[in-house]
């Protein structure tokens, strides 16, 4: 991480200035998880408050006795699995994930994290209610994967509005067109962006901003007004010094220098 940092803040000032903000952070990590952990965690999150999505997922994982296998998932049912908060829609695409890996549909980790992210995302948005937002979350804090952008995720997107001082917050076609900067550590980018919206107080910083500036300002005018004033030159009014006026038949100005040129072999000019 501390690579990505030092190029990120190399390559775009802004975001430079989002990671001196934020400061001391580490990218949140699910390697302890297994593939089909971390989707069912990112099918709790799909839609919902932080608070609410981690209260659920915590009852879902009291059910299956703190062991979330497909297995045990698929042994609780429906009815179970809707007790602990989730919606009907994502009940089914949790059983639909278990079932998939219980049959053999899908692989094992080391198989899957071997795959490509396009290759990836098209073999898990085969289940049942898995976009390509839950396979980023998952190349992202499980794979470990460095250039993933979640650019329709909208602390994101609201990240990357505050941070840019924008009026409103980019399409997620926009910004992801933006995201080519951050290239190849867009996924530090984007866990920074998150960060934006939970880490900096953006009144705060923008009157340091504001301060700064003042100060920038007020230090150069003291500089400049301490800089004694150039004299400017006085015409001379001796009468040697005015060039007379060219007679007929007189050399003109630049004539005997030209010779000198000559007698030296050089052009004049």
């Amino acid at each position: 991480m501390p690579e990505a940092k030092k190029y990120l803040s190399a390559t775009d000032a802004a975001m430079g200035r989002l990671i001196s903000l934020v400061g001391k952070t580490q990218v949140r990590s699910e390697q302890e998880l297994s593939v089909f952990q971390s989707l069912v965690r990112a099918i709790a999150y799909q839609m919902i408050s932080t608070k609410a999505a981690a209260a659920i997922h915590q009852r879902l994982i009291a059910q299956c006795d703190n062991d979330l296998q497909p297995q045990k998932l698929l042994a609780l049912g429906e009815n179970v699995i809707r007790e602990t908060g989730f919606s009907g829609a994502k009940t089914k695409s949790l059983l639909d994930l278990a079932d998939k890996f219980v049959r053999g549909q899908l692989p094992d980790d080391a198989t899957l994290d071997a795959l490509d992210d396009k290759a990836l995302t098209r073999r898990l948005t085969e289940v049942r209610g898995i976009g390509d937002w839950s396979v980023q979350m998952l190349m992202i804090f499980n794979l470990r994967r460095a250039d993933v952008f979640p650019a329709t995720d909208l602390g994101v997107r609201r990240g990357h509005m505050l941070a840019y001082g924008l009026d409103e917050m980019l399409d997620a076609k926009e910004l992801r067109q933006a995201s080519t900067v951050w290239q190849p550590y867009r996924s530090v980018a984007a866990w920074y962006l998150w960060r934006a919206n939970d880490c900096v107080d953006w009144s705060s910083a923008a009157a340091t901003d504001s301060a700064s500036a003042a100060g920038v300002g007020v230090a150069a005018k003291k500089r400049a007004l301490s800089k004694p004033a150039l004299s400017q030159p006085r015409a001379s009014k001796s009468r040697a010094s005015q060039p007379s006026a060219s007679k007929p038949g007189a050399s003109k100005p630049g004539a005997s220098k030209s010779k000198v040129n000559k007698s030296r072999g050089k052009r004049p000019g």
